[in-house]
């Protein structure tokens, strides 16, 4: 790398000398007394040096951000308490981080704070993986409310490589703006890169490095980066002498103006980059809750969300800054919002629409998510990228403190974005549901632009037209007629609810009851587009899958010559299997961990679940739940049906919560899990056998074939124990009523091939990768 020089050459911006203001109460910048603003500048070769450092800094906060899912899974799961608490605390670090990095930029020298602050999260970075490493292994917090402890953890891992990683960009920014002769334009093109370096570090990560690279090499990959590079800079920039006059300062009219008196103008480009930051973050969230109605939460979900909300925002901060260095920045941000709130109901009536139509059904699967997810949710990111910039450059307007302003900036948009991200998760959804969310977000922004103005004609007749919208979206089925509703139920401001006995949103899944259509007893849960299982309401001993009958047959073999069992669900859904478990050996002792309240209240309402089952049932992460048993429970069955071919919780796939289950079971007890994967491609069940190999000397594997396996998708049944049990009479083109079949000996050594002998374990297991072929053959 090379070092900061200061420029000889240091004209004033000309955008700066056209500022002018919407309205009378505005005082212009012209009208200031000239501010003296200290320019430095780089040596040729070097002026790129701050938008290179804060690209590479995004990488690394992504990196460290995504991985923290993973170091802290191993001992605390991965449930909604855990991505909220990782999202919230690094966001919050980010923000206090933003905060000091511009003050520090306002007292020292940029060009030599920077390989400081990268050395220091370098050091950050091997600082958290200590930390996770002792408090997982020796020091857990005595805290039994999981939430809590999950919260503090993460507070006590993640905050210091958060905040340190937060003080970059407004030390950059500061250096970028000093070299600059367009200041809307630096800054713009800053938070590009910062959008970029988070879309290389997601991409990066979630496709290739999870595959390839362990979660703590990965963070030690990553601390070396900020190492080496913070080295660099410092035997450069830190130690060469400048060329050149070191100084030059320039009277500029109206770059940065003196410091105002309003209140309002002192912070109103912060609390408008606090509300479209928020907004941002909820439509991002709603994203995915909107489009897995239809197509499912898997790998091409969440990847195509997160690139397409990235890509509109790199674009929309190249649009933002270009922009504010040709007009002023108040005279546009206000008609941003208002389009902004027009491209969000834009999104949900697209969503919709293409739903109900089926326009894309001719195309695969991963790229009809990708179109959905582009078609709704790209406008919408750009225009509310291209607010941040341009209220940046509104703050810097009106303040001499460049490095301060800019990390006030940064950091309230840092919060904008905890607050909606954790509003959103935590409350608004399963309160208003993923559409109203929409509309409320539409509001926001619609108000925040009829308030900055200056355009109010356009701003007031948008809500006029949004107001009736909401209206119609709010009310109760019976306070709107048939025909308005239906209108609605078409543009997505309702959700249909007809022929529903139970629909509600949850904190993870849109959950729905269907009564069956015939007339028959039997009723229907679905999560999200997935139908999760089929109850009979008045024959709890009914099975609709064929892999619960192998599931049946497989657990009858297991208990025979036992009076009753004990069971541990992992994963509640319908409880179809538990009912049945009850049928049979109605003295059962049974534990079920569901993670999702609401699902056990659809159970309760509207799938005969009595609330006094003899059923222990426990709300929260599954590893959790058994990491809480206590040490001398033991169980004749743990069954594993939380999964499904969309998404797998990782980290109830490894070695070492096989080894957690093992010491639970009894001598003879045994495994179940159901796998879904294609025979073809046999990577995800390949590893699921391998893995539990290394736990349980006897692992068998059934389809639902009765002739034996077929390279197509199936629900494979994985049974793992300590004990032998006879299947000789399951093989292949058997005459006995089992409905499936074994795997022959040739399956087992097929799958270890397709899998290359990979084995899951807490620093490895990349379950998403190994199923996206089965997420990319998925038909309608």
């Amino acid at each position: 790398m090379g070092r900061l020089f200061v420029s000889v050459e240091a004209p004033v911006p000309e955008a700066a000398a056209s500022v002018s203001t919407p309205s009378n109460d505005r005082a212009t910048a012209a009208e200031a007394p000239p501010v003296e603003v200290e320019r430095v500048g780089l040596k040729a070769g070097w002026s790129l040096t701050p938008y290179l450092v804060v690209l590479l800094s995004s990488v690394a906060i992504m990196i460290v951000e995504l991985l923290a899912g993973r170091l802290i899974g191993r001992h605390l799961g991965s449930s909604l308490y855990t991505w909220t608490s990782i999202i919230g605390v690094i966001m919050a670090g980010m923000s206090v981080g933003n905060y000091w990095g511009g003050r520090l930029a306002d007292r020292h020298a940029p060009r030599r704070l920077l390989p400081w602050l990268l050395l220091a999260s370098a050091g950050a970075c091997l600082l958290s993986l200590m930390l996770n490493h002792l408090m997982a292994e020796y020091l857990p917090l005595p805290i039994a409310h999981w939430p809590t402890r999950i919260l503090l953890t993460v507070l006590i891992v993640f905050s210091l490589p958060a905040v340190t990683l937060g003080t970059i960009v407004p030390v950059a920014a500061k250096m970028a703006v000093q070299q600059s002769r367009q200041v809307g334009g630096s800054l713009g093109t800053l938070y590009a890169l910062s959008a970029l370096g988070s879309i290389f570090g997601t991409f990066l990560t979630g496709y290739y490095l999870v595959m390839v690279i362990g979660a703590t090499p990965l963070i030690l990959l990553t601390m070396g980066g900020l190492l080496g590079m913070g080295a660099v800079l410092y035997l450069t920039l830190g130690v060469e002498t400048e060329t050149g006059p070191p100084k030059e300062t320039q009277r500029v009219s109206d770059g940065l103006a003196p410091e105002v008196s309003s209140f309002w103008r002192r912070y109103e480009a912060q609390a408008i980059v606090f509300c479209t930051a928020a907004s941002l973050m909820a439509m991002e969230i709603v994203a995915s809750r909107l489009v897995a109605r239809h197509l499912g939460s898997s790998i091409y979900t969440w990847t195509s969300i997160i690139g397409v909300v990235l890509a509109g925002m790199t674009l929309g901060y190249f649009i933002g800054g270009a922009l504010s260095d040709r007009l002023a920045p108040e005279r546009f941000i206000g008609f941003l919002c208002t389009l902004a709130s027009m491209a969000c109901v834009a999104a949900l009536i697209l969503n919709q629409r293409i739903q109900d139509t089926a326009v894309l059904s001719a195309y695969k699967w991963p790229m009809r998510v990708f179109l959905t997810v582009l078609s709704g949710f790209l406008v919408p990111s750009i225009l509310l990228g291209a607010i941040s910039p341009s209220a940046a450059k509104l703050a810097l307007n009106r303040s001499r403190q460049v490095g301060t302003t800019i990390g006030a900036v940064y950091a309230w948009g840092t919060v904008g974005s905890i607050v909606g991200t954790l509003a959103t998760g935590f409350f608004l959804i399963s309160a208003l549901t993923a559409n109203g969310v929409v509309l409320a977000v539409a509001v926001l922004l619609a108000l925040v632009g009829w308030i900055v103005g200056p355009q109010r004609i356009v701003a007031t007749a948008w809500v006029a037209v949004l107001a009736p919208l909401v209206l119609c979206a709010s009310l109760q089925d019976d306070q709107v007629s048939p025909k308005y509703r239906e209108y609605a139920e078409k543009l997505g401001l309702r959700i249909k609810t007809e022929g529903r006995i139970f629909s509600k949103e949850s904190d993870y899944q849109y959950i729905k009851v269907y009564a069956n259509e015939h007339g028959s007893s039997i009723r229907k849960l679905v999560l999200d587009h997935l139908v999760h299982g089929y109850v009979d309401m008045a024959n709890p001993g009914h099975l609709e899958y064929d892999y619960e009958k192998v599931y049946a047959e497989v657990v009858k073999r297991y208990a025979a010559g036992l009076p009753t069992v004990s069971a541990f669900f992992l994963g509640g859904g319908s409880f179809t299997f538990q009912r049945w478990t009850q049928h049979v050996w109605p003295d059962a002792h049974i534990e079920v961990a569901e993670i999702d309240p609401l699902v056990v209240e659809a159970n309760y309402v509207a799938l005969g679940l009595p609330r006094d089952t003899g059923m222990r049932i426990h709300i929260g992460d599954a590893r959790n739940v058994v990491d809480s048993l206590p040490a001398e429970a033991r169980f004749d069955f743990f069954f594993g049906d939380a999964f499904n071919d969309f998404s797998v919780p990782w980290h109830l796939t490894t070695l070492e919560f096989n080894r957690k289950i093992a010491a639970h079971l009894t001598p003879n007890g045994a495994y179940l899990m159901n796998v879904i994967d294609d025979f073809k491609s046999g990577q995800f069940l390949g590893a699921c056998y391998l893995t539990l190999r290394k736990v349980f000397p006897y692992v068998y594997i059934f389809c639902t074939e009765r002739n034996g396996i077929k390279n197509r998708r199936d629900t494979f049944v994985v049974a793992a124990s300590h004990q032998p049990i006879d299947i000789a009479d399951w093989m292949p083109n058997h005459f006995s009523d089992f409905e499936g079949s074994a795997l022959m000996p040739e399956d087992y050594i097929a799958l270890e091939k397709k899998c290359g002998g990979r084995v899951l374990t807490d620093e490895l297991a990349p379950v998403e990768n190994l199923l996206a072929p089965v997420v990319r053959t998925r038909d309608n």
